[in-house]
């Protein structure tokens, strides 16, 4: 049910107003809003999103579900886990 419109350009035919003629030039482009690809977030996004400090999130890392540890000094954070997160927090 999620997925009912495809992104991309629409092109149909239409009455010009002015001349009565059809226009085959009037074209729409679709944008359909997708969830962020899992685990895209970088260290500074998940500072600015959790007003937690770089060396809270790394001393953390372990213990909350939404930051998977890449090597020892990178991190990468998952968006919706992370809203889920916050929100549980307030």
């Amino acid at each position: 049910m999620k997925d009912l419109i495809t992104p991309g350009l629409i092109i149909f035919n239409a009455d010009d107003p002015k001349t009565g003629n059809v226009r085959d030039d009037l074209r729409i482009e679709v944008r359909v809003a997708t969830d962020p690809e899992p685990w895209s977030l970088t260290i500074e996004q998940m500072v600015e999103m959790t007003s937690k400090s770089r060396r809270w999130l790394f001393s953390h890392a372990d213990d909350l579900p939404w930051i998977k540890r890449v090597t020892r000094k990178s991190l990468r954070g998952d968006e919706a886990l992370l809203r889920k997160w916050i929100a549980s927090r307030r």
